[in-house]
């Protein structure tokens, strides 16, 4: 060793000295931490456990309410309805009013599963025979 790492050794011993005592408690401190972690954990997945028996569950509903997802159906009905039957205006003046609604309500009545496609190709168009009320009985 040369007589210039020597000074710098016991600069060293003597920095680490004065930081063991903060050093020192670090793992009583560790074991506290994964205590507590592991306490969190145990009580989130209690959480969860009840969080998903009660979605599950359906709950009584009081007469006269429905569930969110029932009313948002039930509108998207109604509006179509007042769009199919020309009295949209009725519930709104706007046009960018309407055009939400009748949006809210394509969203809500789309249907939920792909739609097949046709085997047939161009199929020919059917011609309706109309009744004559002299000819027809």
């Amino acid at each position: 060793m040369t007589t210039n790492a020597t000074p710098e050794i016991d600069t060293m011993l003597t920095e680490i000295r004065s930081a063991w005592s903060e050093v020192k408690p670090l793992p009583s401190a560790m074991k506290a931490l994964q205590d507590d972690h592991d306490r969190l954990e145990s009580t989130l997945t209690d959480l969860r456990r009840a969080s998903a028996s009660r979605l599950t569950r359906h709950a009584p509903r009081l007469p006269g309410r429905v569930s969110d997802d029932c009313a948002r159906a039930i509108a998207a009905q109604f509006i179509a309805h007042c769009e199919r039957s020309h009295k949209l205006e009725a519930l709104c003046s706007l046009s960018s009013q309407r055009e939400a609604l009748t949006s809210f309500a394509r969203e809500h009545l789309k249907p939920h599963h792909p739609r097949r496609p046709h085997h047939h190709r161009n199929p020919a168009p059917r011609r309706i025979r109309r009744r004559d009320p002299r000819t027809d009985l």
